[in-house]
């Protein structure tokens, strides 16, 4: 019991402030935050035709990276958060579920399983329900409105990175600094690079931590319940 109390106080704080920085976002409050990153800590922001929330570019690796604006940014930006695109994240995230289950950890890898599925499905609902007023951005040719951040809160490219380096981490002890470095550098080249804002990241690293912290608990209720299934 005991030992389940700072998971349990891990995934209440992260939900708690996950659940703050979301409405502090929809009301607007943190307009100017956002606003000020896009102005001043997006070098490799597409200003002229901003895609950062598109399909395709969340999807495809390097999608769009070659064109306008300071493309070495982004193509830098793209090569650092590949654990974050769906495609490799599932992939990842698969091969340690499958890991697991040849453990013989078959409740460690129906919690990895329903919490990895379940991050994706808070990053469909958040852009789905959450959106802000349109953001713009300071150019020679005056301000310019970027409509591909009205709907991006969380940012799923965090959320799956934090899910897949975690995942590396327990596998390869060893690895520990050199993947924490890669997830800072992989949170701080989705702001530089320009595909998402401060709160977006923030929203997708707090959600990614209520969850990781829950696995624990996750996996202690599907072991029980493989074991009463047999």
């Amino acid at each position: 019991m005991a030992g389940s109390r700072l998971p349990l106080a891990v995934v209440a704080g992260s939900l708690a402030a996950f659940g703050v920085l979301a409405g502090l976002v929809a009301s607007g409050a943190l307009h100017g935050l956002d606003g000020y990153a896009l102005d001043h800590l997006m070098p490799g922001l597409k200003q002229e035709n901003n895609d950062s929330s598109t399909a395709l570019g969340s999807l495809i690796p390097l999608y769009g990276s070659s064109t306008g604006g300071r493309a070495w940014i982004r193509l830098a930006g793209d090569l650092v958060t590949l654990p974050g695109y769906i495609a490799v994240a599932t992939a990842a995230v698969g091969l340690y579920v499958v890991r697991l289950w040849r453990l013989g950890d078959r409740g460690g890898a129906l919690a990895w399983s329903a919490l990895f599925v379940l991050g994706n499905v808070v990053e469909v609902v958040g852009k789905s329900t959450l959106t802000r007023d349109p953001l713009t951005v300071a150019t020679a040719r005056g301000p310019v409105t970027l409509y591909g951040f009205d709907a991006s809160f969380p940012s799923g490219h965090a959320l799956r990175g934090t899910f897949v380096l975690t995942a590396a981490a327990l596998v390869w002890p060893r690895a520990r600094p050199l993947l924490a470095a890669w997830l800072g550098a992989l949170l701080a080249m989705l702001e530089v690079a320009g595909f998402h804002t401060p709160t977006d990241i923030a929203g997708g690293l707090l959600a990614a931590v209520a969850l990781l912290a829950a696995a624990p608990l996750v996996r202690r209720r599907g072991a029980q319940l493989l074991a009463r299934r047999r």
